[in-house]
């Protein structure tokens, strides 16, 4: 190939091909746009947990359609119109953060639940032996459980029971497929103790 014979910094024999970004819009007031369409922005984001304080979530705008503003709500409270902010929350719990996305042509809103601490125990400061992955959950989530043989009941947020099972030592598989979306909050007991709780949220 030697078109126009421009040097590339590796071989790309055998490398995929490159996509185009299909989500580029239409070219606002080019005479090609014969449809009179505009580029109303989508919101869109992810968000992570630093791994030092999970209480601190950072935000990703991933947003398309040439959005100009950014405003965000952390559910909490508290806002911010930076594209990709930081926010500590004071307290777990669950909050719905929204971000709406905005330009000269409109403006979109889109809102999702950010789940802050997943796991309690009676005991204060005392971390507990189980861990859920992943939250939120479509389907089929695992339960990592480091005690010895417990009960696991799982209950809707009206308080009724929807599943429950024993739990074993190591990793326990659970498929929440059949159960409709929405917030659960799952217990762990052991003995006729409490071990642990927590929230999952169903996609």
């Amino acid at each position: 190939m030697e078109q126009h014979a421009y040097r590339l910094p590796t071989k790309n024999a055998f490398s995929i091909p490159n996509f185009p970004n299909y989500r580029l819009g239409p070219i606002d007031g080019s005479p090609c746009d014969t449809l009179g369409l505009n580029n109303v922005p989508v919101a869109l984001f992810r968000y992570a947990t630093d791994t030092m304080d999970y209480r601190e979530v950072v935000f990703h705008d991933l947003s398309y359609y040439e959005p100009e503003e950014w405003l965000w709500d952390f559910g909490d409270g508290n806002g911010s119109t930076d594209r990709h902010p930081t926010h500590t929350y004071t307290q777990d719990g669950l909050y719905e953060v929204c971000l709406t996305v905005s330009n000269v042509n409109g403006e979109h809103t889109l809102c999702r639940p950010v789940l802050i601490g997943t796991v309690s125990t009676d005991e204060p400061g005392q971390a507990a032996a189980v861990r859920v992955f992943p939250n939120p959950v479509q389907d089929r989530m695992v339960l990592e459980w480091g005690g010895e043989t417990a009960r696991f009941t799982l209950s809707d947020a009206l308080g009724r029971l929807v599943m429950q099972g024993t739990l074993r030592k190591g990793n326990n598989a659970i498929n929440l497929g059949r159960l409709p979306a929405g917030l659960y909050v799952y217990s762990i007991v052991q003995d006729g103790k409490a071990m642990s709780t927590g929230k999952i949220i169903k996609q």
